[in-house]
């Protein structure tokens, strides 16, 4: 993880800690964005854009379920949006062209797919 990478995950952890997310929640917020940091190292957040973005969620289709999917695009969003109000980035949100995925409802056995 590059210094500027680790930087930027560092400030997002804490200000969800002074928005007083839940332990839980953190956790999650860290392994998402570690594993979206460590698919696209050594490029910085900030270099981001749609193919990278693309490459991540396809991998990520072929081995999660929708609302996992659903989970990470969230999540890196929330990220992105972060850089922009209290980090001053200039960028455009690369996750912002994803669409979310279709999450389906197995009725016989009351489950989400």
């Amino acid at each position: 993880m590059s210094n500027s990478n680790h930087e930027i995950l560092f400030n997002f952890l804490s200000h969800l800690k002074r928005r007083n997310y839940s332990p839980n929640s953190i956790t999650l917020y860290n392994f998402v964005v570690t594993s979206f940091i460590d698919q696209i190292d050594p490029l910085p957040l900030t270099q981001v854009k749609y193919i990278h973005v693309q490459k991540y969620f396809q991998d990520l289709k072929n081995i999660n379920k929708a609302v996992t999917v659903n989970t990470h695009r969230s999540i890196l969003s929330v990220l992105y949006k972060f850089m922009k109000i209290k980090l001053g980035y200039a960028g455009s949100n690369p996750i912002d062209k994803l669409s979310k995925q279709k999450v389906t409802v197995d009725t016989d056995k009351n489950r989400i797919e």
